[in-house]
């Protein structure tokens, strides 16, 4: 940090101004990590735009429901807001965390932004310059590569943490004066809700796909017709063979009758061409 001073009828005018760090330089400043009552005690300065509200009024991001201008239909994304006196600061530190009282911290990547500005993610979060905001952020994106989620992580993701009540988040900006993190200057967002869709909401109805369903419907009464073909012709192939069988123990019958009945032979000819009736009993 610099001192400028001016000369001005025997008047001293005291400028600071805070250095810019480069973005390969950040890493070296180390978070530090605190429990709940840090986040809870923080000012709640940081503006949260473009945000849905509960039936509480409490914010909430909803991932798969696009928020859109009533007027124009553009769709709007989750934005942060910086107060004016962190844009003093060309480095600040963004993070976030679980909000829950029985939580000490528990990390959450911040969502990448929606619009291209100079930025740096590590480990600790994302550093950015307050001076290029107010930022877009993503609600919902896969990155192609690793094919991890690079936007808002849900909050049933967090529920282990917070024995069934609905996870909270808060996003955390900590400015940095080139030497060090100012833990004393950081302002921290509302709590909000990360929810997939709205809680009751139906959704858009699904056109159904009914030129699928009425070809798999012809399919079908095609099938149904080839069946029907098929088994006509067989009931047709078994009649012929039952009337040739007829007609082949016909002649046998005729001759029988030159044959004593009462015979051995002449019992087992009649019983070999007898006419067989279903349910009938023969007794030798």
């Amino acid at each position: 940090m610099s001192i400028v001073c001016e000369s001005s009828d025997d008047e001293w005018e005291d400028t600071r101004t805070v250095p810019t760090v480069p973005w390969n330089m950040l890493n070296t400043f180390v978070y530090q990590n605190d429990d709940h009552k840090y986040y809870n005690d923080l000012e709640a300065k940081l503006q949260l735009d473009n945000f849905g509200l509960t039936n509480d009024a409490q914010k909430v991001v909803h991932r798969c429901e696009p928020l859109k201008d009533p007027t124009t239909g553009e769709k709007r994304y989750p934005t942060l807001v910086f107060p004016s006196e962190l844009k003093a600061y060309t480095r600040v530190l963004l993070t976030m965390s679980l909000f829950h009282p029985n939580c000490g911290h528990v990390h959450v990547r911040v969502p990448d932004l929606k619009d291209k500005v100079d930025q740096n993610r590590s480990d600790q979060g994302l550093w950015i310059n307050p001076n290029d905001g107010p930022f877009r952020m993503k609600k919902k994106a896969i990155d192609k590569a690793t094919k991890k989620d690079v936007a808002y992580w849900l909050g049933s993701d967090f529920n282990f943490h917070t024995m069934g009540i609905e996870p909270c988040f808060v996003v955390v900006a900590t400015p940095c004066d080139g030497t060090a993190l100012l833990m004393d200057k950081a302002v921290r967002s509302e709590h909000f809700l990360v929810l997939s869709k709205r809680q009751g909401h139906p959704g858009p109805r699904k056109r159904r796909k009914k030129t699928k369903e009425l070809n798999k419907l012809a399919t079908d009464i095609a099938a149904a017709r080839n069946e029907k073909e098929r088994l006509y012709h067989a009931a047709m192939r078994l009649n012929n063979v039952k009337t040739k069988h007829r007609t082949f123990l016909l002649n046998p019958r005729k001759k029988l009758c030159d044959i004593p009945a009462n015979t051995t032979t002449g019992i087992a000819l009649h019983h070999a061409v007898r006419e067989v009736k279903h349910g009938a009993t023969v007794a030798l």
